[in-house]
């Protein structure tokens, strides 16, 4: 978000839903949480994530999302708040990097390391299909989700 307007912000928060299971043993004051406080159990926990993630089926890559919320900060109090929301974030990064190959290809990419924004600029996201991007100029407007298809987390709620 801060390559997007090339501010000078100081400060950049984003935020990431966790799945359910996960964050109903993160909060609150249950064993699980004091145990996860202390740091018990979370290489445990990274191994078991990590094998399930790569076995996802062709239906949950299809409907996977991500949804991340961010806010970025500038030293005189300038603030941005914006909403992205992507395919499943493997297939996300699959395509980012078939769109950043393609244009370091073209000649649009200067020789050593750069980073995908330098690249792909700051309407990058906007050339990976199905990212939808939104600035949010109110705060309650972070909940007015503008999707046509319910979250993974809400589906089960409904």
């Amino acid at each position: 978000m801060a390559a997007r307007h090339r501010g000078a912000y100081s400060t950049v928060e984003c935020y990431e839903a966790l799945p359910e299971p996960l964050e109903r043993v993160l909060t609150g004051s249950t064993f699980g949480a004091r145990l996860f406080r202390r740091g018990w159990g979370l290489k445990r926990l990274e191994k078991k994530l990590g094998r399930r993630r790569t076995k996802l089926t062709e239906t949950q890559l299809k409907n996977g999302r991500a949804v991340v919320w961010g806010e970025a900060r500038a030293p005189d109090g300038t603030l941005r708040r914006a909403r992205l929301e992507t395919p499943d974030t493997h297939l996300y990064s699959a395509e980012a990097v078939l769109v950043l190959a393609r244009r370091a290809l073209a000649g649009d990419a200067r020789p050593g390391f750069q980073l995908p924004s330098a690249i792909g600029g700051a309407a990058l996201v906007e050339d990976i299909a199905g990212v939808a991007w939104r600035e949010l100029a109110d705060p309650s407007d972070i909940l007015a989700l503008e999707i046509d298809h319910p979250l993974a987390a809400d589906a089960k709620r409904a």
